[in-house]
């Protein structure tokens, strides 16, 4: 009789693994996100100096507005944190200390549009060499490249530029700017002081 109630609990064990394998498979392939990124502009500022803020004004657009206040309740609560641990992943990927000194966000919204600006100062995303020249990047991590999106790099004015992978966009003075589909991965920027300075 046991073995006949051991072959009906095996079954009953596949018959339980097989349903929540299917249902991880449903899940995978056609949950989506409950919001899509409709915009957005990153200010990266940086100096003479291992310090660096980066600054974004993004757009997200959510199925609902209650998809919208379940995000924000979430976010709120786990906004520096998230940070934290974001970067320590980075630092990890590209073999040096990236960390966060400050976090400040702000939010608003409007129906099922949820503007956020999110403002990071960090230490350790400017590299400072013995010949003199500064490195800002993160190496290649892949940035989102929405088609209303611009990535900026503002170097300091006295700051002459050496090197910029990818190519930018444009160059205004001090500001190198990446639009659109020219955002591949978070640029490399190699500066150093001016003449004089």
């Amino acid at each position: 009789m046991t073995g006949v109630n051991n072959k009906a609990l095996f079954y009953v064990l596949i018959f339980v693994l097989v349903f929540f394998l299917l249902i991880d498979f449903v899940s995978l392939f056609f949950v989506r996100r409950n919001f899509s990124f409709e915009y957005y502009t990153t200010d990266v500022i940086v100096g003479f100096s291992e310090i660096a803020t980066i600054t974004t004004f993004g757009g997200l657009r959510f199925k609902d507005v209650k998809k919208r206040e379940e995000f924000m309740r979430s976010y709120g609560a786990n906004s520096k944190k998230n940070f934290e641990e974001y970067f320590s992943k980075i630092s990890r990927d590209i073999g040096r200390e990236v960390n966060v000194l400050n976090v400040e966000s702000t939010a608003t919204s409007r129906d099922t549009l949820l503007e956020i600006t999110e403002t990071v100062t960090l230490s350790g995303l400017v590299r400072k060499y013995p010949n003199g020249k500064f490195e800002a990047g993160l190496g290649k991590i892949r940035l989102s490249n929405i088609g209303n999106s611009q990535l900026r790099v503002k170097i300091p004015r006295e700051a002459e530029l050496e090197l910029a992978d990818p190519t930018p966009t444009r160059v205004n003075r001090n500001v190198l700017v990446w639009e659109g589909l020219d955002i591949l991965y978070f640029p490399n920027v190699v500066y150093k002081k001016g003449e004089g300075q």
